[in-house]
């Protein structure tokens, strides 16, 4: 039986259990036994019959997955983390191979985790993601290349400790997008480019790159060297103080 459906039941039974009297109001007393025996009968049985009219539809909606559910040619996507890429945590990995055909990553090709150092990629665990998405015929999203979040400090540091000139950061910008893209270049299904570059006020959000590089940082961001085989999209996702703590990562 389905857990769920089990949890359903049991729950329902217990609450119409305890508000069954134990003495039937007016009874004589050898009919008390009786009549409370009859009555809790009476309410489990209802009970059993509105809990299953209850759940059996739900038992019938279990076995059709939300990705079949969606309109032809759009997909449903889900966030996933190390764990679950690596198929460490194999109850999600289930949940997420019959539910979903799209997957986006927490963190792993964020600057930060995938660019650490200016001569250092790290590409291991990213690659595994790459995998568990093919492996499933999932579409896989690449998020993200451009944020002014999860970015490392010696991507906006120049010689002596000043700030990165503009050309510097256009460089550092576009040797990032072209060695995550040309690596990737067939498999991932798309890119978040730039991602959160507008403000809860509907403007163009302050952020390092836009400081180094100017307003333009965003049209540059999509003049990398490679493209990827689909056209990359430029996520814009506007949050506020109280929606921050649940951001996409």
């Amino acid at each position: 039986m389905h857990p769920f459906v089990y949890g359903a039941r049991t729950s329902y039974l217990k609450q119409v259990k305890t508000n069954v009297p134990d003495v039937v109001p007016g009874a004589r007393p050898a009919d008390i036994g009786q009549g409370a025996t009859m009555n809790r009968l009476l309410a489990t049985g209802a009970a059993l019959a509105a809990a299953w009219l209850a759940v059996a539809p739900l038992t019938a909606q279990q076995d059709v997955a939300l990705k079949d559910l969606m309109p032809r040619g759009m997909a449903i996507g889900v966030a996933i983390n190390q764990r679950q890429s690596d198929g460490v945590d194999a109850t999600a990995v289930d949940i997420i191979a019959k539910q979903f055909n799209q997957i986006s990553p927490e963190n792993l090709l964020k600057f930060q985790l995938v660019h650490p150092a200016a001569d250092r990629y790290e590409f291991t665990a990213q690659d595994r993601y790459v995998q568990f998405g093919l492996d499933r015929k999932m579409q896989v999203v690449g998020h993200n290349l451009v944020w002014h979040r999860q970015t490392p400090a010696w991507v906006f540091r120049g010689a002596n400790g000043q700030p990165a000139d503009r050309e510097t950061l256009l460089a550092r910008m576009r040797d990032h997008i072209h060695t995550l893209v040309g690596r990737y270049k067939g498999k991932i299904y798309g890119w978040d480019v730039v991602n959160e570059a507008i403000d809860e006020d509907g403007s163009l959000r302050k952020a390092p790159w836009r400081d180094g590089i100017g307003d333009d940082y965003v049209a540059k961001a999509f003049e990398s060297p490679t493209r990827p085989t689909r056209t990359p999209s430029c996520t814009t996702t506007i949050t506020t103080s109280k929606s921050r703590p649940s951001e996409r990562a």
